[in-house]
């Protein structure tokens, strides 16, 4: 099967060749709720809050929060055992992007098309992973990231994504 990243146009496979294959699929047509699959099994679901930009993640056993912080909501966190796990910071005014901040990792999620349907992450100039929208009228996608992110701050990332695609579909963009 090839890899998320080779089924991306353009996309640019990670120089390490050690890509996760994800993928995220809405429980139902309006369901807040995703579950997050690899290699075939679920091993996440995001609860996204109806109204606002916020979600529960369960990890396992392991519970964490995904919420917008600031005034527009322009930037997330990823929250554990109390402590901050991972930030984001929009960078984009027109097109979504992100400056991502894990541990000592610093990332950039921006789109790869103009639509949005897909996205991009990047370390430093390097393409390292990507997301894409495979749902029509749901929030589906296919990810691959690197296996090196624990699989929280992977989740996190494609959350973002989500979020962003949820704010271009309530902005009549489409998408």
């Amino acid at each position: 099967m090839p890899r998320v990243s080779d089924r991306v146009a353009g996309a640019a496979p990670e120089a390490s060749g050690t890509g996760v294959e994800m993928g995220i699929l809405a429980k139902g047509l309006l369901s807040p709720r995703f579950g997050v699959t690899e290699h075939g099994r679920e091993v996440a679901v995001i609860e996204c809050a109806s109204l606002r930009e916020r979600a529960k993640l369960q990890v396992g056993g392991a519970r964490y929060t995904m919420c917008g912080k600031g005034f527009f909501q322009g930037d997330f966190v990823l929250e554990g055992d109390g402590r901050t796990l991972a930030a984001a910071a929009r960078t984009g005014v027109f097109r979504c992007s992100y400056r991502v901040r894990a541990g000592d990792r610093q990332l950039t999620l921006r789109p790869g098309s103009f639509f949005g349907r897909v996205y991009r992450l990047w370390h430093g100039d390097r393409p390292v992973g990507s997301i894409r929208r495979t749902g029509l009228f749901r929030l589906d996608a296919a990810a691959e990231f690197p296996s090196d992110l624990p699989l929280e701050i992977r989740v996190f990332l494609a959350f973002l994504v989500l979020m962003a695609w949820r704010r271009q579909a309530r902005s009549g963009g489409g998408g």
